[in-house]
């Protein structure tokens, strides 16, 4: 289903690494970021307000450490 208001992305660590977000658009320009550099070992939650996003499909990159996934989200 399509997210309209807010998401949430969960990001589960064996130990303690940073973690950054980065949702781009279909043009590929970052449309958001958050980082945090002292995520702890465990689930981790960010929830990305999506108020000033228009619609359309969007890519959340989550990355940590050297690994990278890349997800889509899409926006009503």
């Amino acid at each position: 289903n399509p997210a309209s208001e807010t998401t949430r992305v969960n990001v589960a660590l064996m130990e303690a690494e940073p973690i950054q977000i980065t949702v781009r658009n279909t043009l590929g320009e970052i449309v958001y970021t958050v980082a945090n550099n002292d995520a702890n070992a465990g689930m981790n939650s960010f929830d990305i307000d999506l108020a000033n996003f228009a619609s359309g499909i969007y890519t959340v990159q989550t990355t940590v450490g050297n690994s990278i996934k890349t997800e889509k989200l899409f926006v009503k």
